[in-house]
Formats: structure tokens, sequence, C-alpha cells
């Protein structure tokens, strides 16, 4: 019997869009003999059928992967559908990539049968597509421009003051709030300008601020117009342009 607990429509529909209605591997399914032992009779099934059923928890892998785990409609919130629809397409290219490479680079294969949780696998792979990633818009920082002379290059850069951003507050009175990310500033702690903000004998704390540069975004410096830290930046920079 073939397609068993399959509608007619359900089985044409199938068979026209995956595939061949030729014999396929049998299924194998458990009965019970009168006296409580099991045993196993062969169910006849096309092709196509055979594939689906090995294939099919594949696609709640995929969901599993990216609903479950990336969850980027919870961590980019919006009542639009347009950037619903691209947080959907980028997850899914997301994971495609990242079952090709478990399936296709050995490095990942082993991992997996080496982790205990398939999502430190995720993530683990995510830490290097995102440090490869970012290795590359470093490197692509410098647009090199030929000159007017043979030989003569030029490598140019545009930095630019920006905020960190900002984080989720996971516990206390302000669970579920965003805040903004600070960091120790580079040129202030380096100047040693604890004198300017603290009285005589008053605890010095760290000079935190909440900017930094788009290009170097790991410095980090004070606001423009409040001390010096952005023509001190610059001035660090510059030798690089040229």
């Amino acid at each position: 019997m073939w397609a068993v607990g399959w509608s007619d429509v359900h089985y044409k529909t199938y068979l026209t869009t995956c595939g061949s209605s030729s014999a396929g591997e049998p299924a194998a399914k458990k009965r019970q003999r009168s006296n409580g032992r099991n045993y196993y009779i062969n169910v006849q099934r096309p092709s196509c059928i055979a594939e689906y059923a090995t294939s099919m928890g594949y696609v709640d892998l995929h969901n599993r992967y990216r609903q479950g785990m990336l969850k980027l409609d919870e961590v980019i919130k919006t009542q639009t559908w347009q950037t619903r629809l691209q947080n959907e397409l980028f997850a899914t290219c997301t994971v495609d990539a990242f079952l090709l490479a478990k399936k296709f680079i050995p490095k990942w294969t082993r991992m997996a049968a080496l982790t205990q949780t398939p999502s430190s696998l995720l993530f683990s792979w995510l830490a290097v597509l995102l440090d490869q990633l970012k290795a590359e818009i470093q490197h692509n920082d410098y647009v090199v421009r030929a000159g007017q002379e043979i030989g003569e290059v030029q490598q140019v850069q545009e930095c630019k003051q920006i905020p960190i951003g900002k984080v989720k507050t996971v516990d206390g009175r302000q669970k579920g709030k965003f805040r903004a990310i600070q960091h120790r500033c580079r040129y202030c702690s380096v100047a040693k300008r604890y004198e300017e903000r603290f009285a005589p004998g008053q605890k010095q704390g760290a000079i935190r601020t909440t900017y930094c540069c788009s290009i170097h975004s790991t410095h980090y410096m004070c606001k423009i117009g409040k001390y010096t830290c952005w023509q001190e930046h610059l001035a660090d920079c510059l030798p690089l342009a040229h």
C-alpha cells in the first residue's frame, strides 16, 4: 500500500514538486503479536515519500536555529513588515551558511561531535564569522587611490565620533530597559585629567564615556567639546592617513 495515511490530493501535490513515483525504500512499521512480542513489517512507498520522511526533520531543525536560538524578531523589535522580512531573510541565510559549514567543513563536523549543546556550536561559529567580518571591514577601511604620478598611492580614512551603543539590562530594577555602554576614556586616562573633575581629597573614579571612533572601535574618548580627546585621537590617526 503506497503512501499510507496520505490523501490522494497531498500525494499528487508532493509528487509534482518533489520527484518520482518509482518504488523507494520501504518503511519499517512496528506491529505487536497476540503474545505481546513486537515485530516489524515493510510498508512499500514511492521514492518521493521515502525522501520526504528522511529529510522532513531538517525543516524543524532550521526553524529551531533561526527562531529558537537567533531570535532576531525579539532582538530587533519592529512594527514594519519590511524590517521583519529583512530579519527573516538574514536569519535564513545565516542558518543556511552554518549548516553548510557543518556539512562541508571538517572542523565544524568534528566540533559538532564534541559539543554537547547545539547552541554553543552555533554561537561559536557566529563568533568566528563576526571576527572574520570585522577583520575584513578593518582592511577595507583604508581606501587605496592611485595618484597622478606612477607609483604614488594615498591611503585615506575618515574618523567620526559615534555612540558606542546600548545594551539591555538583564536584572535589577531596570530589567528590560536599554542603557548606554560606557568605557574608560583612552585619552583622559593617559593624560590623567582626574584633577579637572574632582575636588582635592575627593575619591577619583574612572573617567567614562559613551563615545568611540567609527573606524577605531576600541578607541573611546569624551564627547566633542568637553575635552580635547577627539583632537588627540585625530592627531594619533594623522600618520595613518599619509
